[in-house]
């Protein structure tokens, strides 16, 4: 368990969660999880699921909220309305999950002032 001081300079982050999408696989499951178990903790929640339906986000404490971008594969303006949403949503950091969301996210990244922190994480790599 986190100490006080720790615990209440997390309690105003707010992270946005990128993924391939909401499919019922094991980096879904985890970040339902990782979600749930911070959901006490004060820290908001974003997902924005990229391209397939949100099969999973009944796993997700009802108040995330949940964006389905339905891109179809290469999209090439999926950048700019990533940007948008994270120009609308306002993350203190964004969490891109697996090789499905990190080149976009990343991109999108770049097209937002200021700069919003990006973490990239890979799911079932060895």
């Amino acid at each position: 368990m986190p100490n006080s001081d720790v615990r209440s300079s997390l309690s105003h982050v707010h992270v946005l969660h990128v993924v391939p999408g909401l499919l019922a696989g094991g980096m879904e499951l985890t970040m339902a999880r990782v979600i749930a178990g911070l959901s006490g903790q004060g820290i908001r929640h974003t997902v924005a699921a990229l391209r397939e339906e949100p099969q999973m986000a009944e796993r997700l404490p009802p108040d995330v909220p949940v964006h389905m971008m339905h891109s179809p594969p290469n999209e090439l303006r999926l950048p700019l309305r990533l940007a948008r949403l994270i120009r609308q949503v306002r993350p203190d950091v964004i969490h891109a999950r697996n090789w499905g969301a990190w080149p976009d996210t990343v991109a999108a990244s770049l097209l937002v002032r200021p700069r919003v922190p990006v973490v990239l994480s890979f799911h079932g790599l060895g």
